[in-house]
């Protein structure tokens, strides 16, 4: 069994995977989430970047997590505009979402991640040098 860190930070991926039932993570996507023992955290842009590829009933399970307290968001800070300017200058291919992460990252002190975005959560690092680990 394994130990799971306090914290980890969760991408759209596999809230997308959660929400729609016929997507190819979906079965993984639940048993990740009914073994994973750590607290979930993201951020309204990853919410938002996911709500935007699931349909209505799908959004309402999303929001549901909320509610429910699995997900637990953290704001981006309008102080973080400077950081967010400076990740998606290194990374071009960063999306706002993506961005947010890395900003939560730092601040948090978190670098597991729950992606299915392998390819920029290998490159991405945070401000000190950190590289994520995809828990997921």
């Amino acid at each position: 069994m394994p130990v799971w860190p306090r914290n980890i930070l969760v991408d759209a991926g596999p809230l997308i995977s959660l929400g729609r039932k016929t997507d190819k993570h979906h079965q993984r996507a639940l048993a990740f989430a009914g073994q994973c023992e750590s607290r979930m955290v993201s951020s309204w842009a990853v919410v938002a970047e996911a709500a935007h590829f699931l349909d209505s009933a799908q959004r309402v399970n999303i929001y549901r997590m909320l509610e429910d307290g699995f997900l637990h968001l953290e704001d981006v800070r309008d102080s973080d505009a400077t950081r967010l300017i400076e990740i998606t200058r290194k990374y071009p291919q960063a999306d706002l979402a993506d961005a947010t992460l890395v900003v939560l990252a730092e601040r948090l002190g978190v670098t597991d991640i729950a992606t299915l975005d392998k390819t920029d959560f290998a490159i991405y690092r945070t401000k000190t040098g950190k590289h994520f680990t995809n828990l997921f």
